[in-house]
């Protein structure tokens, strides 16, 4: 009996903190995702970053487009902001708007350039991540569709880490492309359909903490900072 009084009590608790507010981190990879999260930990929400994705696989759920998965996942549920993957994955966001259209949503970009050098230096020169859900976010499927047919295994196109059967090494104009492209169709997608409900802001902007504090209506000192990955309830205190 007792179980079950707490199983319900669990349920209700987690659905009232499901009725709050969101914010979500559309920023790319290699952008300032971390050090956005380390912003939101440090203003006391409750923070779902990389962890969580690794944890409930949600970038194999977004590959299949299996949504439900991710949403209905505890670790998503018990959270109200979020950054890394799959937040950012192409098109997602209209995804995410469209079941929480109260939400907020923060896109910081940097210099291009310097961003695919970020990248190749992150791992190597490896792809970043899986390499099914790369091949999809970075517009390489023929490649990914090559390697299938050669018999690739499954263990190789889904890990995450050590050395991978794609390199990301001689491609810069592409991967540019593509960074940009991004950025291009998050803002457009928000300036149609919300446009209070995006902040867009540059990785290099010396007051951006500050701004995206105005932006969640949240306040923040003075001489905060969040720098992470240098090299490699309702929204708080409201």
């Amino acid at each position: 009996m007792r179980k079950k009084v707490n199983k319900l009590i669990n349920k209700i608790f987690i659905k009232k903190l499901e009725r709050e507010p969101k914010v979500f981190c559309l920023s790319m990879q290699r952008s300032g995702t971390t050090s956005v999260g380390q912003f939101f930990k440090d203003h006391n929400f409750r923070w779902s970053g990389w962890g969580d994705d690794k944890r409930n696989n949600w970038a194999q759920s977004w590959f299949k487009g299996e949504f439900d998965a991710i949403f209905n996942s505890e670790d998503f549920r018990l959270a109200n902001a979020y950054e890394d993957s799959p937040w950012w994955f192409p098109k997602f966001y209209e995804e995410i708007y469209r079941r929480f259209p109260d939400s907020k949503f923060i896109l910081l970009k940097r210099d291009p350039s310097k961003w695919y050098k970020s990248m190749l230096l992150h791992s190597l020169g490896n792809v970043i991540g899986a390499v099914n859900t790369h091949c999809k976010i970075y517009k390489r499927e023929d490649e990914l569709e090559r390697l299938i047919s050669a018999g690739t295994s499954h263990e190789e196109l889904t890990k995450l880490s050590g050395k991978k059967v794609m390199k990301m090494e001689g491609m810069e104009n592409h991967y540019v492309k593509c960074y940009n492209k991004y950025y291009e169709e998050v803002r457009s997608f928000f300036k149609q359909t919300a446009p209070d409900a995006l902040f867009v802001g540059q990785l290099e902007d010396d007051e951006k903490w500050a701004k995206i504090g105005h932006f969640l209506d949240i306040k923040v000192d003075e001489s905060y900072d969040s720098h992470k990955n240098h090299n490699r309830s309702k929204f708080a205190n409201k």
